[in-house]
């Protein structure tokens, strides 16, 4: 669907041409996040974004829901162009659709 960039990426990372689970999947991100050396003052661990002034906005990307072999393809093409350019400020993965456990 979007070349065989993605599919090379793909087989280089172990994805195989697993049957369908049935579910549609959608592109999702989330602000990469980075652990903080110490802990806050209730013993929790703390995260922070990985490049703060980056993740003010969502980063604008071609938004679409498939099979998750096709979606994670996708995915997997995006963090990588993202750490080719030198950073890594987001995360890109698929998620259900649908909520599990509804209905």
């Amino acid at each position: 669907m979007y070349g065989d960039e993605i599919l090379k990426e793909a087989e280089a990372a172990g994805l195989g041409e697993p049957e369908s689970d049935g579910k549609v999947y959608s592109l999702e991100v989330s602000p990469a996040m980075r652990l903080l050396d110490e802990l806050s003052d209730q013993g929790e661990l703390q995260w922070v974004p990985a490049e703060p002034a980056l993740v003010n906005a969502e980063p604008e990307f071609e938004r679409m829901t498939g099979t998750y072999l096709d979606v994670s393809r996708r995915a997997i093409h995006l963090n990588a162009r993202q750490q080719q350019s030198g950073f890594t400020a987001w995360i890109f993965y698929p998620a259900p659709v649908e909520p599990l456990g509804s209905r």
